[in-house]
C-alpha cells in the first residue's frame, strides 16, 4: 500500500468534535512544546540582528558589523549534526530531552560569556579623510569589557589566527584589522548560533516524536506562537531594556529566560522509541534516506517538490515586500514598523486557528486551503501598488498576509512532521527544511531582477501564480492516496 500522505484527512462523515479541537491544545505535551518553542526562538536574534544593534550602539565600524552577520551560518548546516542526535542518547532524560537540556545549558553559558566580553564601552575611531581605506582605518575601536584586557586579548588573538585567514581567502580582507577583543566576541556569537541550531534540530525532532497524528498542526501552532513571542522579546524588547539594564544586563537577562526551556525539558514527557535509534553514525545518515525512499517509492519526487515549492509565494514576496513599501511607495519606517509588530501578533493567532482547522478538516485538505490563501494574499500587494493605497490599506494587506502566513506555518510544519519516521526525525526534518530554504533563497534571489524587468505589479501577480504547482501536486498525491486506499 502506498504510504498515507492524507492519513488524517477525514473524508468519511465522521469528523472530530469541536471539543476535541479545543482539547488538543490542553495537555502536557503542548505545555512542553510552548516552553521549548520559546527557548528555540530566544537565541536566534541574539546572534544576529540584536547583536548587530549592540555593535552599532557601541560604535563598531560598519565593515566589522557586516562580518558579524556570518555568525549565523551554522543554521544552514543543521543537518550535519542531526545524525549525532538521532544516534546518541545522553546519560540523562533520554534521547530528545537530554540533548535539549545540554544545548540549552550551553546557550545560557554562551549568552553569559557574550555579556561579560562586550562590547560594553567603545570609543569611536577618529575621523579620517576621504582617501581610500588603508591599514590605519582598519584598526578597530578601543573596547573595555567586564574582563581585564590581558584575559581577553590572548584568547581573541588565538581565534583571529584561525578565522582571519579563512575569511581572507573568502575575500573579506577587512577581517585583518579587527581587534582581538572582537574576535573573541565573534567566536562566542558563532558558538551561540551553533548551539541554537543544535537546539532547533532536537526540538524539531522532539515535536515530531511526541505528537499524535491529529496533533501535529496544533503542536506546530503552539511552537510557532512561543517561538515568535521569544523573537518579539529579543528584538524590540531588548532595545527597550538596553537603556535600563545596559547591553550586558540584557544578555544576562536573556540567559535567565532560557530557564523556561530548561523547565520544559525537565518536566516534559520523553518520546518513546529510543531503543530503535540507529546502531551507528553511518546508519544514522543513510538509513533515514533509504527509509524515506522506500516509504514513498515513486512518489518521492512529487513529495520533495511539494516541500520545496509550497512556501515559494511567501519567499518571493518577502524579498521585495519591504522594498515596495519603503522605497517604491515611500511609507515611513514607523508606519511599516507598527504594521510589522501587529502582523506578528496576528500570525500567532493564525497559527493557532490553523492548528485547530487541521484537526477538524485534515492535513492535506487544510494545506490546500492555506496554500491558496497564502498565494492569494500576495494579490493584496498588487492591489496596494496599482491603487497607490494609503496607510489603512497597507495595514490591512499586511495583517491579512500575516494571518495567512500563520495558517500556512502551522499546517506546513505539521506536513513536514508527518513525512518523518520517528527513528530518524532529527535528520529527516533537518534535510526537508534545508531543501525548502535553499530553493526559496535561490529563487528569491531573482526577485529583484524580475521587479526591474517587469515592475512591482506583474511581480506580485507572479507570486500568486507561483503557488499553483505545489497545490496541484498536493491534489495529485491526495487523489492517488484515495485510489490506493480504495483498492486495499
Amino acid at each position: 500500500m502506498t504510504p498515507s500522505l492524507a492519513s488524517n484527512d477525514n473524508d468519511t462523515p465522521s469528523r472530530p468534535s469541536w471539543r476535541r479541537v479545543v482539547d488538543v491544545y490542553f495537555n502536557r505535551r503542548m505545555l512542553a512544546l510552548a516552553g521549548l518553542g520559546f527557548a528555540g526562538g530566544l537565541p536566534l536574534l541574539l546572534s544576529s540582528a540584536t547583536l548587530l544593534a549592540w555593535l552599532s550602539v557601541a560604535g563598531i565600524r560598519p565593515a566589522t558589523i557586516g562580518l558579524f552577520s556570518l555568525a549565523v551560518m551554522p543554521y544552514a548546516f543543521k543537518f550535519v549534526v542531526a545524525p549525532l542526535m538521532d544516534r546518541y542518547v545522553p546519560p540523562m532524560l533520554g534521547r530528545r530531552r537530554g540533548w535539549l537540556l545540554i544545548t540549552q545549558t550551553l546557550i545560557m553559558l554562551t549568552l553569559l560569556g557574550m555579556a561579560v566580553i562586550g562590547p560594553n564601552v567603545a570609543d569611536r575611531p577618529a575621523p579620517t579623510d576621504n582617501a581610500a581605506m588603508g591599514e590605519a582605518e582598519l584598526a578597530e575601536v578601543t573596547i573595555e569589557s567586564l574582563l581585564p584586557r590581558e584575559q581577553v586579548e590572548p584568547a581573541g588573538g588565538a581565534v583571529r589566527d584561525v578565522l582571519a585567514p579563512i575569511l581572507g581567502w573568502l575575500g573579506f580582507d577587512a577581517a585583518a584589522g579587527i581587534s582581538p577583543h572582537l574576535w573573541l566576541l565573534a567566536a562566542m556569537a558563532l558558538l551561540l548560533a551553533t548551539f541554537s541550531a543544535m537546539q532547533d534540530v532536537v526540538g524539531d525532532a522532539y515535536r515530531t516524536d511526541i505528537l499524535a497524528a491529529d496533533e501535529v498542526a496544533a503542536g506546530a501552532a503552539v511552537w510557532v506562537a512561543a517561538y515568535r513571542t521569544a523573537m518579539i522579546i529579543t528584538s524590540g524588547g531588548t532595545l527597550m531594556l538596553a537603556p535600563w539594564l545596559g547591553w550586558p544586563g540584557v544578555y544576562m537577562a536573556m540567559a535567565g529566560l532560557m530557564l523556561v526551556g530548561v523547565a520544559a525539558s525537565l518536566l516534559g514527557p520523553e518520546p518513546s522509541g529510543a531503543a530503535s535509534r540507529p546502531a551507528s553514525l553511518i546508519e544514522a545518515v543513510y538509513r533515514p534516506v533509504v527509509e524515506f525512499i522506500r516509504r514513498f517509492g515513486w512518489q518521492v519526487p512529487a513529495v520533495l517538490l511539494v516541500v520545496a515549492l509550497f512556501r515559494l509565494p511567501e519567499e518571493l514576496a518577502r524579498t521585495m515586500r519591504m522594498t515596495l513599501l519603503l522605497q517604491e511607495m515611500n511609507f515611513s519606517e514607523t508606519d511599516v514598523g507598527i504594521a510589522e509588530s501587529a502582523s506578528i501578533a496576528l500570525s500567532i493567532l493564525g497559527a493557532f486557528i490553523g492548528g485547530a482547522l487541521v484537526v477538524k478538516l485534515g492535513l492535506i485538505r487544510s494545506l490546500l486551503i492555506f496554500g491558496a490563501a497564502m498565494a492569494l494574499t500576495n494579490a493584496g500587494y498588487w492591489l496596494l501598488y496599482e491603487l497607490d493605497g494609503g496607510r489603512a490599506m497597507m495595514f490591512t494587506v499586511s495583517l491579512i498576509d500575516s494571518f495567512a502566513l500563520g495558517l500556512v506555518t502551522a499546517g506546513f510544519l505539521g506536513f513536514l512532521m508527518s513525512l518523518c519516521d520517528k527513528r530518524f526525525s532529527a535528520f529527516q526534518f533537518a534535510l526537508l527544511t534545508s531543501l525548502m530554504r535553499i530553493v526559496g533563497a535561490y529563487l528569491g534571489a531573482y526577485s529583484g531582477g524580475l521587479v526591474e524587468d517587469f515592475g512591482y505589479g506583474p511581480f506580485f501577480l507572479l507570486t500568486v501564480i507561483a503557488g499553483a504547482p505545489a497545490l496541484l501536486l498536493l491534489l495529485l498525491l491526495r487523489g492517488l492516496q484515495q485510489r490506493a486506499d480504495a483498492t486495499d
